[in-house]
């Protein structure tokens, strides 16, 4: 359990960061902001699948 919980609490980490460098491109960028919005909405989702994938994870560490 505590291997699946590390590695969804890294690549959460990493997708926060991915996150927070578009957001300062949405901020200094004065143009089309979109391509950034959309990336940050891919890692959105990325997160949400990634958790339920890891909520699969534990729950069947908890059953074994």
């Amino acid at each position: 359990m505590n291997k699946a919980l590390t590695k969804f609490s890294h690549d959460l980490k990493n997708s926060l960061m991915v996150i927070r460098g578009n957001l300062f491109f949405v901020k200094k960028n004065k143009g089309d902001k979109s391509s950034f919005t959309n990336k940050i909405e891919d890692r959105i989702d990325k997160i949400s699948a990634d958790l339920e994938h890891y909520k699969k994870e534990v729950a069947k560490d908890k059953n074994s």
